[in-house]
């Protein structure tokens, strides 16, 4: 059996060249039919071969799905229904996903508001809403808070967030956004 179990990682399964490989030697056994009888031939190209790769699927599809079921049951690695249906027995509840906040500093003209839900980009496509209205000071920068449009953890590095959605019109000029620190994601939904 290729599943592995590891009291600190949990099941694993052996990698499928493993598993062929011990395939291929089990035929080659089983086909020794005396001490100076030819080796049987595991090439994949070989009909042997062949069958040996049609098993070793069968095997490494069995692996994964006994390995899917028994870190279902492991409350670290469980996702979906697995890690509901632990939560109903240990009478927890499930806490909500977060979404990722991102502190940005907006550049532009002295009395430029920048509205609540103003929607800026970042440079992996996430979009993110303002969370307060700001209006730009006389210094010229404003920093504003915005909160990612997907709930659950969502990585942004350092000046990644550069690209203004809403059009927000200053009376002169241009507004300039810009992500000077890297976000802090909340973690995925866990349990109380």
């Amino acid at each position: 059996m290729a599943l592995v179990f590891d009291t600190k990682t949990g099941v694993t399964v052996e990698d499928t060249a493993v598993v062929r490989n011990r395939i291929a030697s089990d035929w080659k056994k089983a086909f020794n039919v005396s001490e100076g009888s030819p080796e049987l031939v595991t090439d994949p190209e070989t009909p042997a071969g062949q069958l040996i790769d049609g098993q070793t699927a069968l095997v490494s599809q069995k692996d994964n799905d006994l390995l899917r079921l028994a870190n279902g049951f492991n409350p670290k690695t469980a996702t979906g229904v697995f890690q509901d249906a632990l939560a109903q027995i240990y009478f927890l509840q499930r806490q909500v996903a977060q979404p990722t906040y991102v502190t940005c500093q907006c550049r532009g003209l002295y009395g430029t508001v920048i509205p609540y839900g103003a929607v800026v980009q970042d440079v992996n496509g996430n979009t993110f809403y303002n969370t307060t209205a700001a209006v730009i000071p006389s210094e010229g920068v404003a920093e504003c808070v915005f909160r990612c449009s997907v709930y659950g953890a969502v990585e942004v590095g350092a000046k990644a967030v550069n690209t203004i959605i809403t059009v927000i019109r200053p009376t002169v000029g241009s507004l300039m956004v810009t992500f000077v620190f890297p976000a802090k994601p909340h973690p995925p939904p866990s349990f109380m």
